[in-house]
């Protein structure tokens, strides 16, 4: 166990992270009304976010999204949390190579974006409800977990290279500087 605590920090974070989403991502309280949460199935599925929050806004358009930016965010999504699974997985089943370095990084990064585009939506458009809007739970959830994840996969990458270089210096292949 002691040898996988970094696999089990990660893997622990990356669900806290992705179980998250299903708690409340954006919460709205209408002008006279009791604040409603919004969380990932029910912007994905259904049309009320739409239908009470998104028909109040007054503000100018700053992106206009269609239905295929949105599909290409969900791809990239879904495939930032494959990259991430997968980095974990070969990251603790062999000696890492950089290119798994890399993928888990980006996977774990591309993980936590979707948050940020929240927070900045939600500050930039605040002024232009009737009501109130907010972040709920799951935008601040995300990033913390996911740097947690990654000090948790930055430190056995480290680990990791310090334990290759221990070997090569007990190969005879490193000398210290000063050596003869």
């Amino acid at each position: 166990m002691e040898k996988n605590k970094w696999f089990y920090v990660a893997m622990s974070s990356l669900a806290v992270s992705l179980l998250s989403l299903f708690s409340s991502i954006i919460s709205y309280t209408p002008p006279r009304g009791k604040t409603v949460h919004y969380n990932l199935t029910s912007l994905l599925f259904e049309t009320k976010f739409r239908d009470d929050v998104l028909s109040e806004y007054t503000g100018p358009v700053l992106w206009k999204m269609g239905g295929s930016t949105v599909s290409v965010l969900a791809l990239v999504a879904v495939a930032a949390v494959l990259c991430a699974l997968v980095g974990l997985v070969t990251l603790r089943k062999q000696r890492p190579n950089t290119w798994q370095f890399v993928l888990t990084l980006a996977g774990l990064v591309g993980t936590a974006f979707p948050s940020f585009l929240v927070i900045l939506a939600v500050v930039l458009s605040d002024n232009y409800f009737p009501g109130d809007i907010s972040c709920g739970i799951s935008p601040i959830i995300m990033p913390i977990a996911m740097v947690i994840c990654i000090l948790a996969v930055i430190r056995r990458r480290n680990k990791v290279l310090e334990q290759l270089r221990r070997e090569m210096e007990a190969k005879g292949l490193v000398f210290r500087a000063g050596d003869m």
